[in-house]
């Protein structure tokens, strides 16, 4: 009796059996490199905010009268508005363009809503737990406050609730939109993606010449939106694939 080792096996499963080694193979080393990825960028969110660093950058704005430019009436009446109504702008024109070219889609427009809200949340969540208070409120900068570690939830030294920005949470999650464009029009979603990081950008540098937060509170949000949109699309129930055909994991690898 031939031992089972002995009998060949059909070249079609032979050659499925080896696509499936490599499509396992290729979605461990894409697994890899979003959590290394991920790992590294909360890491220098880490270092940045647990270190003299994000003190010392803020001083560049600031000192023990406090920032100059917390109540510049440009910044805080025009810059800042003005970017949370394109946020919003933005928004409804993507959400509506998408609804009108692929109404076919309407559950991954669902699904894509539904991690910008998470997005959103997961903010605005952390920030009302936490006892972390904005650079205008600590003693450094004229406050009350005591500078503490950006990862304690209880004992309120002052006014607390400023991490992470929940300022900058709105350009933040419209990465949700990118990648729910990605799927279909890989070129305006590189344009969205740019209108994007261009208002997140100037809603950062006004928060922190203000006063209001720390750069690491930024961009940890930053991280916060990419962390849950680029999760969202790898835990997808279906595959969302880009305009070319390539799953849209492989660009959020």
């Amino acid at each position: 009796m031939p031992h089972l080792s002995d009998v060949p096996l059909p070249r079609g499963l032979l050659s499925i059996s080896w696509k499936r080694c490599v499509s396992l193979a290729s979605a461990s080393l894409s697994q890899r490199r979003f959590m290394a990825r991920a790992a590294l960028g909360l890491l220098g969110v880490l270092l940045l905010g647990e270190s003299r660093l994000d003190l010392e950058l803020s001083r560049l704005f600031g000192g023990v009268y406090g920032f100059p430019l917390r109540e510049h009436f440009v910044l805080r009446n025009w810059v800042y508005p003005l970017c949370k109504v394109l946020c919003g702008t933005i928004a409804v024109f993507a959400i509506y363009r998408f609804h009108q070219k692929h109404p076919e889609r309407r559950s991954q427009l669902w699904f894509w809503l539904c991690t910008l809200l998470a997005c959103l949340l997961s903010i605005a969540i952390w920030k009302r737990l936490s006892a972390v208070s904005c650079p205008w409120d600590i003693v450094a900068f004229g406050g009350t406050s005591v500078l503490v570690s950006h990862w304690q939830f209880s004992g309120f030294s002052g006014a607390g609730h400023c991490f992470p920005s929940a300022h900058v949470s709105g350009a933040g999650a419209l990465y949700a939109l990118v990648l729910m464009w990605r799927a279909v029009d890989g070129r305006y979603a590189r344009r969205l993606m740019v209108a994007v990081f261009g208002l997140f950008a100037i809603m950062s540098i006004t928060q922190i010449v203000r006063g209001a937060h720390f750069a690491s509170h930024v961009l940890f949000s930053a991280w916060l939106c990419w962390f849950i949109c680029t999760l969202a699309a790898r835990l997808s129930p279906k595959p969302y694939l880009t305009a070319r055909g390539a799953p849209s994991s492989a660009l959020t690898s």
